[in-house]
């Protein structure tokens, strides 16, 4: 079986941020990784130097889908067609990603160890491994039921389960399948950074599965939600790892919520800032970064006042 993985990432606007992702990632685990798949969204939400973040590195495969498919909620009608399956998540690097594995991460993780060959040492016959779980959410977390440890043990009615849900109302209200209640509304393999049987999951997500891809939101649910729900009621395990050692997601983010700072100009130029100055002290770089970012944000401010 082949052991080297490829590495996923959707970059959505924090340049700096996507460098010290990619920067501490391959510091740590470069030996195992083969090609990066970086794709740069359709629409940002400020300005990028994609070019910035792709001279650094000599093996990364740069795409930039038709669509912004970012986070809203998908249309499975349209899965068939190329530009908008393609235009999902991470779905170009999972469908041309030759390799077994493959490694999905955030562009705003801090890597402090080798987390992929750790997830390879316990990916097993499990179809994905890394943190499980939105449990801060959940009901069933709030009620002490339930916790990303406890998942392949769940074992509660769904009495059990309606009964924490009225005593904790959940915080989004996302509607319980009665008749299959568990995998719950917030159980997933949270995407910012895990590992996944890409052999496995290209084959259960082919166009015309029942099982969409793994960077969908349907039914109002969050990111590879019903992918985990339909992986897991098909038979396929995961395991839940403690990564605290491995890695930080929203690391420069001082309230621990990077998607946050995409709505507000202050708290992203903070990150970013932060983030330049933790390259320019932690690694070598090929091209020394200026923070364009300044400049252009400033004038694209300016183009929108006028608008």
């Amino acid at each position: 079986m082949n052991k080297k993985v490829d590495v996923i990432i959707n970059v959505y606007g924090k340049p700096y941020q996507t460098l010290v992702t990619l920067k501490s990632l391959m510091a740590h685990s470069s030996s195992h990784v083969d090609k990066i798949y970086l794709i740069e969204e359709a629409n940002q939400p400020h300005p990028i130097d994609i070019k910035m973040i792709i001279n650094e590195f000599d093996n990364v495969i740069h795409y930039k889908p038709h669509y912004f498919n970012f986070v809203k909620k998908h249309k499975p009608n349209k899965f068939s067609e190329p530009k908008y399956r393609l235009s999902l998540r991470y779905q170009f690097g999972i469908e041309n990603s030759n390799k077994n594995f493959v490694f999905i991460t955030h562009n705003d993780v801090l890597y402090k160890a080798d987390v992929i060959g750790y997830m390879l040492q316990n990916i097993d016959q499990h179809v994905g491994v890394g943190e499980l779980g939105q449990c801060w959410n959940c009901p069933m977390h709030k009620a002490s039921l339930c916790s990303p440890s406890q998942f392949k043990d769940f074992n509660y009615t769904l009495e059990e389960i309606e009964n924490a849900y009225l005593k904790f109302p959940p915080d989004r209200n996302l509607p319980i399948d009665t008749a299959r209640p568990f995998p719950l509304p917030e159980c997933r393999l949270n995407e910012w950074f895990c590992l996944i049987n890409n052999e496995i999951n290209k084959k259960e997500t082919a166009i015309g599965s029942l099982i969409p891809p793994f960077g969908t939101h349907i039914n109002g649910t969050d990111t590879a939600v019903e992918w985990f729900r339909q992986m897991y009621l098909k038979g396929y395990s995961f395991k839940n790892l403690e990564l605290s050692n491995y890695a930080v997601h929203a690391y420069f983010s001082k309230n621990g919520n990077g998607h946050s700072s995409l709505f507000s100009t202050d708290k992203y130029t903070m990150e970013e800032l932060e983030a330049k100055k933790y390259l320019e002290n932690h690694f070598q770089l090929y091209t020394k970064p200026q923070f364009t970012f300044l400049q252009h944000f400033s004038n694209f401010i300016k183009t929108k006042m006028k608008a």
